[in-house]
């Protein structure tokens, strides 16, 4: 999947997997003269056709921080719900997440920019994700 620029917001998780994957946060999103996208982070830029989604696994799910996100799973499923915001819940499992606005569910993200996204739709606020030796900046 290709990222397109309306779907890239400043503080997206994407991915270079030039040599190795390597994750990062983009700060800045800018076009230049040829209408050209490009991400800024901490280390460079990079242009946006070059950049790829980061695939929704469990592991990204896990890394949701316990003061804003309670475990509430039932049974095999694997459910956070949004410690503010109740309404929200987010059920993970087959690489993908599964949104739930008052028990019905809205959307399945399988990135982790699109998930990021529909949280900050959902509730103005940024997702928060816990970063650790898997993810660099």
């Amino acid at each position: 999947m290709e990222i397109q620029a309306k779907d890239l917001r400043i503080g997206n998780w994407i991915a270079d997997y030039g040599c190795e994957p390597y994750f990062f946060q983009v700060e800045q999103i800018r076009k230049n003269v040829g209408y050209e996208l490009w991400a800024y982070y901490r280390d460079g830029t990079i242009k946006a056709k070059d950049v790829e989604p980061i695939p929704l696994t469990e592991e990204w799910a896990d890394k949701l921080p316990e003061d804003k996100f309670d475990f509430v799973g039932f049974g095999t499923r694997i459910i956070y719900q949004c410690v503010k915001y109740p309404a929200i819940k987010y059920e993970s499992g087959h690489n993908a997440i599964m949104v739930y606005f008052n028990d019905e569910p809205i959307r399945i993200c399988k990135y982790v920019h699109e998930w990021q996204n529909i949280h900050h739709a959902l509730t103005g606020e940024e997702l928060e994700i816990k970063e650790d030796n898997h993810v660099q900046k």
